[in-house]
């Protein structure tokens, strides 16, 4: 049986440790058929983590860059901001819309570029 999606990998995180000892041996050996491992690749950080919320997209000061539908706007008003607060918005908007489809490799990749940028 070929996997078509995650549902396979989801199983097999919420299996009990003693049904995990019992089964390891065999999962171990599917992970070295091609089919495993295209699917891991396609399982997207949308299956297996909590809901973004656009209100979790704050500065340091707790200050909230997206609106409630995740567009630029500080303090959650479209369009409002110093030229530099739109521009983080601009990046929030852009994380908020995209990252959930990505898996962990693509998020790293992200991550490595944006620090690119720190000083």
């Amino acid at each position: 049986m070929t996997p078509t999606s995650g549902t396979e990998l989801i199983f097999i995180d919420a299996m009990p440790e003693w049904t995990f000892r019992l089964f390891r041996p065999v999962l171990l050996a599917a992970r070295d058929l091609p089919w495993y491992s295209d699917a891991t690749a396609k399982c997207s950080n949308r299956d297996n983590m909590m809901e973004i919320k656009a209100q979790q997209f704050v500065t340091s000061t707790g200050r909230q860059v997206l609106t409630d539908n995740g567009q630029q706007g500080m303090g959650g008003i479209a369009g409002i901001g110093s030229t530099t607060e739109k521009h983080q918005g601009r990046v929030a908007e852009a994380i908020f819309a995209n990252c959930a489809e990505l898996d962990n490799d693509q998020l790293n990749e992200i991550i490595e570029w944006v620090r690119l940028y720190q000083r």
